[in-house]
């Protein structure tokens, strides 16, 4: 969480970010890295910045999620931080 001048009290950091400060700012919200995102409002740890699972990717930091190979494209890494890491579909047509 974070302390809001404006705010009566402590605001929890927003969906893809976290705080690990105790008395921290509107500054003290760190984006989730890029090829991770998190759903977490009032995230407290690095930890709770979940790695894009293979099939998906994030190339922005604070993501919500992650997203999606194009069709015909796949990716086996996890934590992907680009569209570049996927690969096309080997073609199974009949011969």
């Amino acid at each position: 969480t974070f302390s809001d001048v404006s705010a009566p009290s402590c605001t929890p950091c927003p969906v893809g970010t976290y705080s690990e400060n105790f008395g921290g700012n509107t500054t003290s919200c760190i984006p989730c890295p890029k090829g991770t995102y998190s759903i977490i409002t009032g995230a407290n740890s690095l930890n709770q910045c979940l790695p894009c699972v293979p099939g998906s990717y994030s190339d922005k930091e604070g993501s919500t999620q992650c997203a999606q190979c194009l069709p015909g494209y796949y990716s086996t890494i996890v934590g992907a931080t680009s569209f570049n890491t996927s690969f096309p579909i080997s073609g199974t047509g009949s011969t």
